[in-house]
C-alpha cells in the first residue's frame, strides 16, 4: 500500500502512522490529518456545491465523520481516497446546503501589459467558466474536480465516488465536451 504524508513534505510522518497514534489515544494527532487533507476535501465540496461556505460546512462534517469512523479505516486504499469517499457520500446525501456558485479565482488570468484590459478579460473569462461549470451535473463536476484539479486517476475516482471506472470516464468525457461547447461554441461537437 502506498503511504501518504504531508503533501509535498519529505520525511513527514505517514498518514497510517498518524492514524495509529490517534487510535492509540493521541486524539490531538488528528489535527495533523485535518491540516493535510482539509484543502482537498474543500475542493471536493466546492466542486459539488460551487460555494465556499457550503464547502467549509462539508469539510467540518467530513472530518467529524472521519474521526468517529477512523477505527473502520482498514488501509486498503490511501487515507485521502477514503476521506474523499466520505466527502462524496456526505455531499450526495444533501446534508450540506447547496447554493449557486458565485466565486472564481480571477487572479489566474493575466493578459497583456494593460491592467485595465487584463482585469476586464479576467472578469469575462471567470464569468464564462463559472456559467459553464454551473451547467455540469454534480456527478460530472466532482469527476472533473478529482481528475483535473486533484490529479486522481480514474481508478482512484471510482474508489472515492463509488462509480464504476467506465462511468467515471463517461462523466469526464461528457463534462469536457459540455465545457468545450459552452466555452468555445465555434468548435461545435468537435472533440
Amino acid at each position: 500500500m502506498e503511504q501518504e504524508g504531508a503533501e509535498g513534505v519529505p520525511g513527514s510522518e505517514a498518514d497510517d502512522a498518524v492514524i495509529q497514534r490517534v487510535l492509540d489515544g493521541d486524539t490531538e494527532a488528528f489535527a495533523l490529518l485535518v491540516r493535510r487533507h482539509s484543502q482537498r476535501v474543500h475542493r471536493v465540496g466546492f466542486a459539488w456545491f460551487r460555494d465556499h461556505d457550503d464547502a467549509e460546512d462539508l469539510v467540518q462534517e467530513v472530518f467529524t465523520k472521519a474521526y468517529s469512523k477512523l477505527a473502520s479505516f482498514r488501509g486498503g486504499s490511501l487515507f485521502s481516497t477514503w476521506l474523499i469517499r466520505i466527502a462524496y457520500n456526505t455531499a450526495t446525501t444533501g446534508k450540506a446546503r447547496k447554493r449557486v456558485h458565485e466565486e472564481f479565482h480571477e487572479d489566474a488570468y493575466t493578459i497583456g501589459d494593460n491592467p485595465v484590459e487584463a482585469e476586464a478579460v479576467a472578469r469575462e473569462a471567470a464569468r464564462e467558466v463559472r456559467e459553464a461549470l454551473a451547467t455540469l451535473s454534480p456527478e460530472q463536476a466532482i469527476c472533473v474536480e478529482l481528475a483535473f484539479f486533484q490529479d486522481l486517476s480514474y481508478i482512484e475516482i471510482s474508489k472515492a465516488s463509488g462509480f464504476p471506472v467506465n462511468t467515471v470516464k463517461s462523466h469526464v468525457f461528457r463534462a469536457k465536451r459540455l465545457l468545450r461547447e459552452r466555452l468555445d461554441p465555434g468548435l461545435g461537437g468537435m472533440t
